[in-house]
């Protein structure tokens, strides 16, 4: 028998567009279960594009399927191109902004169906934002905390919020907490919950290979833009090594990504990742199944 204190953790990864990889996790549990996902974990955190999966199906606003169309159809509304480039941001932040107004108009952090946690690092204040359903940030538009959790370094410019009289300057909550299962974890003992009582799952983005032939590049620019996926990727990887000697009732789902198609800004590269996606889910059904059982 289960224990009836379980408290049951969804934490999400971040990772770009490979975000539509989680979907395809996601969309396994609730096809094995029956339930939508708001209605099988206590709290849904998530970094980056994990945040906007975490809102998206916390607060039930979009679909699993429309969650998944937004992977395939918006990648070139999100990312637009900078002309400046090669001395600022990648990308305007303006893509980005209006595709999260469009999917997640004006609901608020508080409208969610379940405990929900994004994360934020506030430039300005030089502070780490935990932004929750239930708290301090409650009010906070949604559009709003998935647009902060989103600005990666490099790829975006910092993403300016205004709340309860005070200025914001964010940027992605991945420069501390690309795997957020961590703060899950704190928040969850908290609560008043032992990590015996707590089941976690954290689903990944893809584990990417480095571009071994450019990473003496003395570029600057194409430095960074290899070595922050590698620093992503190094820290959800402690991450996990924590996970695995903390809780007994853990679930990791995660892919390797060829080096070829790992970009996590390159949108063209969607329909493949669902390809790997849909293999993957297959190899890990049983331990999905298994899951499943735990959260129904």
């Amino acid at each position: 028998m289960e224990n009836k204190k379980q408290f049951k953790v969804l934490s999400i990864n971040g990772g770009g567009m490979r975000g539509v990889i989680a979907t395809h996790y996601l969309a396994q549990i609730e096809e094995i279960t029956g339930k939508p996902i708001h209605q099988l974990f206590d709290l849904i955190i998530g970094t980056s594009t994990g945040g906007i999966l975490a809102c998206g199906v916390g607060a039930n606003i979009r679909s699993i399927k429309e969650i998944q169309t937004l992977y395939r159809t918006e990648g070139r509304n999100i990312f637009k191109k900078n002309i400046l480039s090669l001395i600022t941001s990648k990308y305007q932040i303006k893509g980005l902004r209006d595709t999260m107004n469009k999917y997640f108009e004006s609901f608020k952090m508080r409208d969610c169906l379940t405990k929900v946690i994004v994360t934020a690092r506030d430039v300005l204040g030089n502070e780490n934002m935990i932004i929750k359903s239930y708290g301090h940030y409650e009010d906070m538009y949604i559009k709003d905390a998935v647009s902060a959790t989103s600005a990666a370094p490099r790829y975006f410019p910092p993403y300016p919020i205004d709340y309860d009289n005070k200025r914001y300057i964010t940027w992605d909550g991945g420069v501390y907490a690309n795997n957020p299962s961590l703060i899950a974890q704190a928040e969850a003992n908290k609560l008043g919950y032992s990590d015996d009582e707590i089941l976690m799952v954290t689903i990944g983005t893809g584990k990417s290979k480095s571009k071994q032939n450019d990473i003496t590049n003395p570029n600057l620019l194409k430095l960074i833009d290899i070595l922050i996926p590698q620093m992503l990727d190094s820290q959800t990887e402690l991450v996990e090594y924590v996970n695995q000697l903390s809780i007994k009732n853990y679930y990791n789902f995660n892919l390797e990504i060829p080096k070829e198609i790992a970009d996590m800004d390159k949108y063209e590269f969607v329909s493949q990742w669902e390809e790997l996606a849909k293999k993957q889910v297959k190899l890990d059904n049983s331990r999905i199944e298994e899951l499943c059982l735990k959260l129904i």
